[in-house]
């Protein structure tokens, strides 16, 4: 998982969202086996709901995301979910909610498949506007067993720090 647009490098160390007010492109990239019968579900937790998806322009009334599958375009709206392409070369692919973030989950049901393929997904999200940090996780599982886990942090502001002033006055 990584964030390919939207973002810096921060002097401390660490990424920073170049303009708070555009969206954040997030990137997922896996590859599967193409066993018979076997379901591989990605699973995102848009930063346990501070992240909000949307369109390239921060539109979240429809927010979109692309996928590349074995090298064929495909693209949906989270709006209209879940988003189901029956026929893609990783078999059957489905975009739905979960919890706060949401699954794409690839169902191979053919039984002569052999091979492997890859799946790129790409969306934006905009932080949600009482959060300063995303940590936006990702779970991939193989027929309900985690295999692989991933995570990508971005800060909102460069630094942030807590300012207190006092002062004495004469009566």
């Amino acid at each position: 998982k990584w964030i390919w647009s939207n973002k810096t490098e921060s002097d401390e160390g660490g990424l920073v969202i170049n303009d708070p007010e555009k969206p954040i492109g997030y990137s997922i990239e896996f590859g599967i086996n193409l066993d018979p019968h076997h379901t591989a579900t990605l699973s995102d937790d848009l930063s346990n709901g501070n992240l909000i998806p949307c369109d390239i322009n921060g539109d979240t009334d429809n927010p979109t995301f692309t996928l590349n599958v074995g090298g064929q375009p495909y693209s949906g709206s989270f709006k209209n979910y879940p988003v189901v392409f029956p026929n893609t070369p990783a078999g059957k692919i489905a975009v739905t909610w979960s919890g706060s973030g949401f699954e794409l989950i690839c169902e191979n049901d053919t039984e002569y498949a052999t091979g492997s393929v890859s799946v790129v997904m790409k969306y934006y999200a905009k932080g949600a506007e009482k959060a300063d940090l995303f940590t936006n996780r990702v779970n991939l599982a193989i027929d309900g067993t985690t295999s692989l886990s991933d995570a990508t942090t971005i800060r909102k502001y460069d630094n942030a720090a807590l300012y207190a002033a006092k002062s004495i006055g004469d009566n």
